[in-house]
């Protein structure tokens, strides 16, 4: 997948493909994006494979579900155009994901009715042509709980195999779970400004934008479609103190605002508080497939809770977290943790925090054979610098 910047970094899928292709696939895709040419959601380009063991890549432009009307319709689209690339290019085979299935939120179940209709209409288009190339699609699912919806299509609309040179679905595959590793960083800056995939805000019971700092100069920058939203879910659910709930971004560099409800430290559980709405923060994360995510010191403002009890519950959740996702086996999307401070003065607590609860995981992952070093540092204003990294693959890097 790709979004209208070309940029292979604002989606988790373009990424991990990015991190194996190398560089020169963003050039090319930088040089389509300044030819003059408007890139919009629907379209599809071709870059060549870099490193990949591929022949091509093809680039479907999307858009969010939520700018999008008759999901299912664009994304039957989109795999009609990614079909008819291929076969333009003289493929003989194509590996589609679940298009729009992460964090873009189309339903998985939409992906797969849309998917199996679009390669059922190129077979049946393509079926009598003698110079048809493309003869094997596979559907490549990088989450397993998606193979039962699109194997469930395939059942219900099993593409027909016309002769020996009609494409045909064959089966979906898993493709094999993400690998464990996590970067934490802390920097000095504006979270509604950081181009990560996920920022978080705090919120107020009422979910209105304009009663935190925080979320109110979040709001000023990324416009009103967010606090419409957020209206939006108030009406549907209830929300409670300590649960967190995800909007589309607006105007701002990020795919998603993740907004954490907190309370005063008075009506709270202080610090336990603190380190459960950034566990949740992270899970909300995963659940929207983000890569990376900017927290802020929760709470350290007007809500009355001290730095070093936000710093010392930020860490240990992240920690936690991540060691939940290693010993469960489950894996994880999220690969950055920016803590972004707005205080200066805020920076050394958090240093310490991370320098003292961080590392211990890198500990474990030494003594297990990996011989890679943490390294603890602080930022000056503007600039990032890792305070923790860990992997359990030796082979895999930060």
């Amino acid at each position: 997948t790709a979004m209208p910047d070309l940029s292979m970094y604002s989606t988790a899928i373009s990424r991990n493909v990015s991190e194996a292709a190398g560089q020169q696939v963003q050039r090319e895709l930088s040089e389509i994006k300044y030819s003059g040419h408007t890139v919009r959601p629907g379209e599809v380009y071709k870059t060549t494979a870099g490193q990949l063991k591929c022949k091509h890549i093809i680039h479907a432009v999307m858009d969010s579900a939520w700018a999008t009307s008759g999901r299912k319709e664009f994304i039957e689209s989109v795999v009609a155009r990614c079909l008819e690339e291929a076969e333009k290019l003289q493929c003989k085979s194509i590996a589609i994901p679940a298009l729009g299935a992460g964090g873009l939120g189309y339903s998985v179940s939409d992906c797969a009715e849309a998917t199996i209709n679009a390669v059922n209409r190129f077979s049946a288009s393509h079926s009598e042509l003698p110079t048809s190339h493309l003869r094997s699609v596979s559907l490549v699912m990088f989450d397993a709980a998606h193979l039962a919806p699109f194997r469930e299509n395939l059942q219900q609309n099993p593409v027909p195999v016309v002769g020996s040179r009609a494409p045909v679905t064959e089966e979906c595959t898993m493709a094999p779970e993400a690998t464990m590793s996590l970067h934490a960083s802390v920097k000095q800056g504006d979270v509604a400004k950081e181009n990560v995939d996920a920022i978080v805000t705090t919120a107020m019971l009422s979910l209105n934008m304009d009663q935190a700092a925080m979320s109110r100069s979040v709001a000023a920058v990324a416009g009103p479609i967010v606090q419409r939203r957020l209206n939006s879910i108030k009406r549907e659910r209830l929300i409670r103190s300590g649960q967190v709930c995800s909007t589309d971004s607006g105007a701002l560099p990020c795919k998603f605002i993740i907004h954490a409800v907190m309370e005063t430290y008075a009506l709270s559980s202080g610090k336990q508080f603190i380190q459960d709405i950034v566990t949740e923060c992270l899970k909300e994360a995963d659940r929207l497939k983000c890569a990376s995510i900017a927290i802020p010191a929760l709470g350290a403002g007007g809500l009355g809770y001290s730095i070093q009890e936000c710093a010392e519950a930020t860490c240990t959740a992240v920690k936690q977290h991540h060691l939940q996702q290693q010993e469960s086996g489950a894996g994880s999307c999220l690969k950055t943790v920016l803590m972004v401070l707005y205080d200066p003065s805020h920076l050394e607590p958090f240093r310490q925090a991370c320098t003292r609860l961080l590392p211990s995981p890198m500990a474990r992952s030494l003594r297990a054979g990996n011989q890679r070093r943490p390294h603890t540092t602080v930022a000056p204003v503007g600039e990032e610098q890792p305070v923790w990294m860990h992997s359990s693959s030796s082979s895999s890097s930060s």
